[in-house]
């Protein structure tokens, strides 16, 4: 994401990294993945990182936190969040703090992440943007395949004016209050439910 970043040139755009706190050396299969870009780009990317927008008042580097991490003007002064999941080559299904932000936030997202991730957060009664972008990328199986589906999203989000985002997030805008919401309310206590399967079964 980082090295289309660099190609794509969306210096003036209105995305922003906003966790891009490691080296690309984390992403795996490094040699694969830099193939596709020109020395240039790769040389920029290692350039830049690490980047620190977040995790700067946090004191272990590598053991952060959520609750350490969090900058409410970052979230001010974006419009879309690009949630770059845990996990996304190996569709290992992993939902964690990382998609709780925006909608904590009054965000909309799209997610970085394993196979049928959407398709989970509708199942705990979350909404997505469907309607307002082709979401058909989390029915794909292929990671390589799923980033470039994605990719094609941020592009032409990245067309537009500002006016013409303002008016986006306002049509979608009572779908981000819904979510949040809904996590506000959401009653999921993972040692209650254990406890009430092991009760169940005596």
């Amino acid at each position: 994401l980082l090295c289309d970043y660099i190609k794509y040139n969306f210096d003036d755009s209105y995305f922003s990294f906003i966790e891009l706190d490691k080296t690309l050396k984390s992403c795996g299969k490094i040699e694969d993945i830099l193939a596709e870009f020109d020395e240039d780009v790769i040389k920029k990317s290692f350039d830049i990182v690490p980047l620190e927008l977040d995790t700067k008042s946090s004191q272990n580097k590598i053991g952060f936190r959520t609750h350490n991490t969090f900058k409410k003007d970052l979230f001010l002064d974006s419009c879309i969040n690009i949630v770059t999941e845990t996990s996304m080559l190996y569709n290992e299904l992993f939902i964690s703090e990382k998609i709780f932000k925006p909608i904590l936030c009054y965000q909309p997202f799209i997610v970085l992440g394993p196979v049928n991730y959407l398709k989970r957060l509708k199942h705990y009664g979350f909404k997505t943007f469907d309607k307002f972008w082709d979401e058909s990328y989390d029915e794909i199986s292929e990671s390589n395949l799923r980033y470039d589906k994605v990719f094609e999203i941020i592009l032409e989000l990245n067309k537009k004016s500002l006016d013409e985002l303002n008016n986006l997030y306002k049509s979608l805008k009572e779908i981000c209050i819904y979510n949040r919401n809904h996590f506000v309310n959401l009653k999921i206590n993972a040692f209650d439910s254990t406890l009430k399967k092991i009760e169940n079964e005596w």
